[in-house]
């Protein structure tokens, strides 16, 4: 059960996140408003895998950027473009903990995410 509230907390904070983000995003004047939508998940990919691998500093607000925008659009993040990248990710965080549940390593890499945003942003 306690598993079960964990999960809701996080939900609710990457939610909130999310909230925040968009909030940014839109007070900064919605600047991707003018993209399609191939083109901003295009953006979304390219800032995802910069902030991944640290070439850009400002990869971090950029990704954030495209996800608000496509969040407006109520389109997904196109995750399925850098399941490569979050295999990776995942394969790393299975080598640490390889007894961990596959919830687990989803919470410990949501974490990672969070983290790596912070330290950069």
């Amino acid at each position: 059960m306690s598993g079960d509230n964990d999960d809701d907390l996080t939900n609710r904070l990457l939610e909130s996140e999310d909230l925040r983000d968009t909030r940014d995003y839109l007070s900064r004047g919605r600047l991707l408003a003018n993209l399609n939508d191939a083109e901003l998940g295009d953006r979304w990919v390219g800032t995802f895998r910069a902030w991944l691998t640290g070439e850009a500093g400002l990869a971090l607000r950029n990704m954030n950027d495209a996800a608000a925008e496509l969040r407006l659009r109520s389109l997904a993040l196109p995750y399925d473009r850098v399941a490569r990248e979050m295999d990776s990710i995942q394969r790393a965080f299975i080598q640490i903990a390889p007894d961990a549940s596959p919830v687990t390593v989803n919470l410990e890499i949501e974490e990672f995410l969070r983290v790596r945003g912070k330290l950069m942003g």
